[in-house]
């Protein structure tokens, strides 16, 4: 759920699927392992869900990206490498391993909690191995 707590009031509905998920999640890879993956999440759902832009594609993928200080054209051509596309493949099958179906999904100790709804569950089973 996307809520204006979070500072991303949603302009709805917006479309679902995405067609460019997998491109979307290699970007977030790339960026990730520079360190800017929070600050591309934030701007590529605000752009999302601010401007009906879909992630993954243009504009919003050269907006959100150079929004953060990136390079569109280098972020993308790292994205679109062969390495990326192993990556997110490599990446894939490690969540459908511990059993996550979907997103946002946290798993502690073994334990699934999907949705934005059960992050506290999520921080309650780490500190006491319990619920509560």
């Amino acid at each position: 759920m996307i809520r204006a707590g979070y500072g991303l009031p949603a302009r709805l509905p917006a479309p679902c699927p995405l067609e460019d998920l997998a491109r979307a999640n290699r970007v977030a890879l790339v960026v990730m392992r520079e360190g800017r993956c929070r600050d591309d999440v934030v701007e590529t759902y605000r752009i999302r869900f601010q401007e009906g832009q879909p992630a993954g594609s243009e504009p919003n993928l050269g907006k959100s990206l150079r929004r953060i200080g990136q390079d569109p054209a280098r972020v993308t051509g790292l994205a679109d490498a062969p390495e990326s596309k192993r990556a997110l493949a490599a990446e894939t099958a490690a969540a459908k391993a511990a059993g996550i179906f979907g997103s946002p999904s946290f798993v502690v100790g073994g334990e699934v909690f999907r949705g934005d709804d059960r992050l506290e569950d999520a921080i309650a089973w780490h500190r006491h191995g319990r619920l509560g």
